[in-house]
């Protein structure tokens, strides 16, 4: 049987978007400081738009993109992610728990 393993960032009231969330302020107010660590680094430690990440936190990014297969998502956060372009920026497939499908899906960038 294969492994599962979890991983994300959340406040300490338990959501990861504060107050006006929405498609063009993802996190809501204030909220983007839980992520500030992601882009905060030297350019050579840069991934892609999304992961710049410290040289100490260099392993952390180094291991999701080493050992992650598969996101699982919820609506919400794939209709604010804008559905990413139709490819998750750790470039493995996505599945996104629903009670109703997207009317349409973003084409892969």
């Amino acid at each position: 049987m294969g492994k599962v393993l979890l991983d994300i960032t959340v406040s300490s009231d338990g959501y990861i978007a504060g107050p006006n969330y929405g498609v063009y302020n993802p996190l809501g107010d204030g909220e983007e400081r839980f992520f500030d660590w992601m882009r905060s680094g030297p350019e050579a430690n840069r991934y892609n738009e999304y992961f710049q990440p410290p040289d100490s936190s260099r392993v952390v990014v180094d291991e999701w993109y080493e050992q992650t297969r598969a996101i699982v998502s919820g609506r919400r956060t794939y209709d604010i992610a804008g559905g990413w372009g139709g490819r998750h920026p750790l470039n493995v497939p996505f599945f996104v728990l629903t009670h109703t499908r997207p009317d349409t899906a973003p084409e892969k960038k």
